[in-house]
């Protein structure tokens, strides 16, 4: 994995750092990895259920659908409250960021307290 300068910007914010995951478990999901950060800042509560249901059918096969169900939760609550909302949105594009390019950032200052442990 290369990391780029923004890469390693990321990484020194607390709390962030890179995760790996099976590489068929993400190419399944792949489309999640896109739309549920994006959702979870948009529409926080659509978001973070639909995170949840497809968490619930999938629980015990995918460690990557629990990193993004807690990447969703986690967008979710900073773009529900309104002084901090830009933080939702700053979470969801380097959700977006890290995984389409497949470093899998845990979220700064919150990555470290895992909701749903994977």
């Amino acid at each position: 994995m290369q990391l780029n300068s923004f890469d390693e910007f990321v990484l020194k914010i607390p709390g962030a750092k890179t995760n790996t995951f099976v590489k068929e478990d993400v190419e399944k999901q792949n489309i999640w990895g896109i739309l549920l950060p994006i959702l979870s800042a948009l529409i926080p509560v659509v978001g973070v259920i639909i995170a949840l249901v497809l968490y619930s059918q999938k629980k015990d096969e995918s460690d990557y659908l629990k990193f993004l169900t807690n990447q969703s939760i986690w967008i979710g609550i900073g773009s529900i409250i309104p002084v901090i909302g830009i933080i939702g949105f700053l979470f969801a594009a380097l959700s977006v960021y890290g995984n389409v390019s497949e470093k899998y950032f845990d979220l700064p200052l919150v990555g470290s307290v895992k909701i749903i442990k994977y």
